[in-house]
């Protein structure tokens, strides 16, 4: 749910599409929909609510027109004009499933559901500048509100405490 000149809109996923869908609140129509990867998993605002983060899981498969085109790769949405920014694609990107921000609001942090490792997203520059290595399918994140710790739930449902938020380069504030 994001706030816009006193409005409300709801942002919304359709599985197993490519595209995601703005809706104001309450009303029931459609303000915007924008093309993303292939089976968006989740959407993550930054915390001005300028900007969408969406991870393209593609974990079905799935191709269209003979091509698996934004599939692993992270949307980026301009939500002040409701418009696709750009796709980032990392060889890093597994399945990514969820996206969660530092409190500095300056990293990103990817789950890849189908590795062993998160990808860390400078979202200054919207570029992959590291992985953090040692889960088991890692499908979510938390990170604390003072930025140095961050806990990690894995694929086999497992929660893993990754102090090393606290070390360079994967502090996360």
């Amino acid at each position: 749910m994001i706030t816009r000149a006193q409005k409300r809109y709801c942002l919304a996923i359709l599985l197993l599409l490519t595209f995601i869908r703005i809706y104001p609140v309450p009303a029931n129509t459609i303000v915007a929909t924008i093309p993303v990867g292939i089976t968006p998993e989740q959407i993550t605002l930054t915390s001005n609510n300028q900007l969408a983060y969406v991870p393209n899981n593609n974990n079905y498969g799935v191709t269209v027109t003979g091509s698996t085109v934004n599939a692993d790769s992270v949307s980026v949405i301009n939500l002040t004009n409701n418009t696709l920014l750009e796709t980032i694609y990392d060889p890093s990107f597994s399945q990514p499933y969820t996206i969660t921000i530092n409190p500095a609001g300056t990293k990103a942090y990817v789950t890849n559901s189908n590795s062993t490792t998160i990808s860390i997203i400078n979202l200054a520059t919207n570029t992959v500048t590291g992985t953090i290595p040692g889960f088991h399918g890692p499908t979510g994140m938390a990170i604390t509100l003072d930025g140095l710790t961050g806990y990690v739930n894995n694929y086999n449902k497992s929660l893993y405490e990754n102090s090393t938020l606290r070390q360079k380069p994967y502090r996360a504030s």
